[in-house]
């Protein structure tokens, strides 16, 4: 599929490329299980308590409101996501991140649910 875009910039959007076919569904599980992770390591997980705690009390309002809430975190997480599966440099990096971090997340789920 050519994504190309005529902005008038003379800009090489070659290093951007997304997935597609039977491994595009595969990418999208692994990036959904990462974003999941990753929202709920900061948002709800113990780990990150203290530094939420002192966030608290600390500032008031939206900031507090975005690493408290595990909807507002994964459109960000989700974003960064798309960039670093699209962005071919990070790529590879990326999806073996992904991958460990949506086992993690499928391991402590079937491990709260024993």
């Amino acid at each position: 599929m050519d994504f190309s875009f005529d902005w008038g910039w003379n800009f090489d959007w070659s290093f951007v490329t997304v997935p597609v076919g039977p491994l595009a569904w595969f990418v999208f599980l692994l990036n959904a299980g990462a974003v999941y992770r990753l929202s709920r390591l900061v948002a709800r997980d113990t780990i990150s308590e203290p530094w939420r705690g002192r966030l608290a009390a600390k500032f008031h309002g939206p900031l507090v409101n975005l690493v408290q809430c595990m909807w507002c975190l994964s459109i960000w997480f989700g974003g960064l996501a798309l960039f670093l599966t699209a962005w071919t440099t990070t790529r590879d990096l990326w999806l073996i991140v992904a991958y460990v971090l949506s086992c993690s997340a499928v391991g402590g789920y079937m491990s709260e649910r024993a």
